[in-house]
């Protein structure tokens, strides 16, 4: 093979017999090709010993935090759970109280004594948050809410606070609804604070909520 130097033809022999000196540029770029070969497999075998990564799966978006609710007292507190299918949370606040006014026939209070009512933001289920013991007790009686053009079926019960305890009353229960099986109890105990009675599942035995720190005799 020849090779064309300033237009003078040498041979292949004359070229390699060492009287020929390369460019220091030359040198460079020779030098640089030979680190490139070297350095070709051990990158291709680093390249293939890596893991993949799994920060670059796609993930579903984050939880939005909500803050903490604000605490209520324990004995003035009503609990809602809706049984037909309805996000409670897309309702505007006034659409609720409204309903639940108009299903328990009670009237508007002022501001200050108004029934607060709470959707709570992740268990579709709403707290209601009642003063007066007349008006608890109608709230109790509500089984469905008519909300604009939707009839909506709830399940509206008063959980025992945290000082409440509890007693069994064996082979009390005679085919009443847990609604007259309490009122029964509170016309027919007049100084107990009776606040829930109800029938133990299929049982014939009523189970009985009062307040207080001791069993009354």
């Amino acid at each position: 093979m020849e090779y064309m130097v300033e237009g003078t033809t040498i041979s292949a022999e004359n070229w390699s017999n060492g009287s020929w000196q390369p460019s220091p540029g030359f040198r460079a770029q020779e030098k640089r090709r030979l680190e490139l070969r070297q350095a070709t497999p051990h990158l291709n075998g680093a390249h293939e010993a890596t893991p993949p990564r799994n920060d670059l799966k796609p993930h579903p978006p984050p939880l939005r935090r909500h803050g903490l609710l604000p605490k209520i007292p324990p004995d003035a507190i009503h609990m809602g759970r809706p049984k037909t299918p309805v996000e409670l949370t897309k309702l505007l606040p006034w659409q609720l109280y409204e309903a639940l006014l108009k299903a328990a026939s009670l009237p508007h209070q002022p501001p200050a004594s108004r029934d607060k009512v709470r959707v709570h933001p992740t268990n579709n289920t709403f707290t209601l948050n009642v003063r007066e013991s007349v008006r608890a007790q109608a709230y109790l009686h509500i089984t469905s809410l008519q909300i604009e053009f939707r009839t909506i079926e709830f399940h509206i019960y008063a959980p025992p606070p945290d000082y409440a305890f509890r007693g069994i009353m064996f082979n009390a229960y005679y085919s009443f609804t847990n609604a007259e099986i309490l009122k029964d109890l509170q016309e027919s105990n007049p100084p107990m604070p009776v606040v829930d009675g109800r029938r133990m599942g299929w049982s014939k035995h009523v189970l009985v909520t009062m307040l207080g720190d001791c069993l009354p005799q």
